[in-house]
């Protein structure tokens, strides 16, 4: 069965977030006068990982979780700052990053000309909308289900069924869950029933449970899976 719906997370998958943080991190302590360097930026990942973590198992909400992710930081390195007011400031420093991943732009036009792209993030509303705007892959896209808007998140299975049913309930094997994350994106798809790509683009073990139909280390090879030739294609 050919795919018809294509579920893109944004983070680390379309858009890297790694670069983001980095540059909106680094920006942001030196504004605020606090010391920045590896160690720091260690212990700002420990700490917003944990609770991200924590917000997939719904142990807590979004806004928990940006109310205290710098205050937590600032304890752990013992530093006085004002860690709602460093949210505020960060999450505007990262709305203006838009570093895309390897091949995300032309895999992103090559795969709209034939199918419909959905962003599913579990990123803030403001921020995500922001990025995909200045990256321009914003273009390519039919809609943006983001957790903030939707009050659940990755990988509960009340936030696939909103976006199936948004989708208007087409078979689940037309709609295809593309991901880096096994833990949200894979896991999410697979409890749904939904077919699951993982982009994996270091090649890295998957020790969870939860096992996608598909692995791609490159966006370009989306296109090579069952199910994604062009119409033209599909139909010799």
């Amino acid at each position: 069965m050919a795919f018809r719906h294509l579920l893109f997370d944004a983070d680390n998958t379309l858009l890297d977030f790694d670069a983001c943080e980095a540059a909106a991190l680094e920006r942001l302590f030196r504004e605020l006068g606090l010391p920045w360097g590896a160690e720091t930026a260690a212990v700002y990942h420990a700490a917003n990982q944990e609770l991200w973590q924590a917000l997939e198992r719904g142990e807590l909400t979004q806004q928990e979780l940006l109310d205290s992710r710098f205050n937590l930081a600032f304890r752990r390195l013992d530093l006085s700052a004002d860690g709602k007011k460093a949210e505020a400031r960060y999450r505007e420093l990262l709305g203006e990053g838009a570093f895309l991943m390897p091949g995300a732009e032309e895999a992103c036009r090559d795969l709209a000309g034939d199918h419909s792209l959905w962003l599913v993030t579990n990123g803030i509303s403001g921020t995500q909308r922001s990025r995909m705007r200045r990256s321009g892959l914003d273009r390519w896209f039919q809609g943006f289900f983001i957790s903030g808007e939707m009050g659940v998140q990755k990988p509960q299975p009340e936030y696939f069924r909103r976006v199936m049913e948004a989708l208007g309930d087409p078979d689940p094997q037309e709609v295809l869950v593309i991901g880096d994350s096994l833990t949200s994106d894979i896991r999410g798809g697979c409890q749904a029933g939904i077919p699951t790509c993982w982009y994996n683009p270091l090649g890295k073990e998957n020790a969870t449970p939860w096992r996608p139909d598909y692995e791609v280390r490159e966006l370009a090879r989306l296109r090579e899976l069952p199910g994604m030739a062009r119409e033209k294609e599909a139909a010799l």
